[in-house]
């Protein structure tokens, strides 16, 4: 990964951590490993990887549970690192409920996206972003 991508990664994990409170969004810890999760993956929407409303905070034990359920290998219930959170292959997270989580819905989450597109086309082509704007 270049220097650039790494600062990219570092300033949405700082905005995104500091945004949930440093918790986990899913079971309110705070007192472990907090990770960076993308709710729409990279390889559905490349263009929401430094995209703060398509991340959330997790824990390392919600973390697993949820990409169990995005890749389930098995149909049996197995136990999470949390003790209290089985996994549970008929019950998923849908990415609306996720995106709840941080008053976000996956139709806005696309919306922005677009209008972040758009930003960088008109960037590059000289179009004044006041025009883009509406202003």
């Amino acid at each position: 990964m270049n220097t650039k991508k790494n600062k990219l990664k570092k300033e949405l994990k700082d905005i995104v951590f500091d945004r949930d409170a440093y918790r986990c969004k899913l079971c309110d810890d705070g007192s472990c490993s907090l990770y960076l999760y993308h709710i729409t993956s990279i390889e559905e929407m490349p263009e929401g990887e430094f995209l703060p409303e398509n991340c959330l905070t997790l824990c390392l034990p919600c973390r697993q549970e949820l990409t169990l359920k995005k890749q389930p290998k098995n149909k049996k219930p197995i136990k999470t690192a949390h003790a209290n959170i089985v996994y549970d292959p008929v019950h998923t997270y849908p990415q609306n409920e996720l995106y709840e989580t941080i008053g976000m819905s996956s139709d806005r989450v696309q919306l922005l996206v677009y209008l972040k597109s758009l930003r960088q086309s008109s960037e590059s082509s000289g179009i004044k972003k006041s025009v883009l704007e509406g202003q």
